[in-house]
């Protein structure tokens, strides 16, 4: 990057500094913009999706399909907030990403064409490799989710960011599991609860 703000604008991280992102277990939690229910809601504890939960739910299950190193064993669309559990395979880096000449002009993460411009794919691929695979995961997923609304004339839009939490162990796993479990009956109590 240059200097031309010279770090002025530039919004921290929330991810943790100590980590790639680029293998590893991590509990997710997105927000839509304003906590605003825009997936459905939830009737005697049992959460109805309207057709751009169920799109997100589509998108979710597919995940795995356009991401290959990267697994959703786990996760609840809520009314206005999707928890998911994320398994991110580490794999060789050679084998994996590939080296820049073997790529040509393949985006990292989705191996699609990119740009004719090598020096843009350079670019989008040093950002893709250190945004960590976890980010491209979930990038995506809020992308193909907007851009589903904005084609089906649906107002929507997500929190600019995401929270995530790296499951450390199996309690913590069975923890987050049975929470994501319980979500739906829960929800009148549920921080993100926003009554509209």
């Amino acid at each position: 990057m240059t200097l031309k703000y010279q770090g002025k604008y530039r919004v921290p991280t929330a991810r943790a500094l100590w980590h790639d992102y680029n293998g590893g277990l991590y509990f997710i939690t997105i927000c839509t913009a304003n906590k605003i229910s825009c997936f459905g809601r939830v009737a005697d504890g049992i959460m109805q999706l309207n057709p751009l939960g169920q799109y997100l739910q589509h998108i979710i299950e597919e995940a795995s399909v356009h991401h290959p190193y990267a697994a959703i064993p786990m996760y609840v669309i809520m009314p206005n907030h999707v928890h998911l559990i994320i398994y991110i395979r580490v794999q060789d880096d050679t084998e994996f990403m590939g080296n820049n000449e073997a790529n040509n002009g393949r985006d990292v993460a989705c191996r699609v064409l990119t740009s004719t411009d090598r020096m843009a794919n350079d670019r989008m691929r040093y950002m893709a490799e250190n945004r960590g695979l976890l980010s491209v995961t979930v990038g995506n997923i809020k992308s193909a989710l907007k851009r589903y609304a904005t084609k089906s004339d649906i107002e929507f839009a997500w929190q600019s960011r995401f929270h995530d939490h790296i499951i450390r162990n199996e309690k913590e796993c069975n923890y987050i599991a049975d929470y994501i479990e319980q979500n739906p009956m829960k929800w009148n109590d549920d921080t993100l609860y926003n009554v509209e």
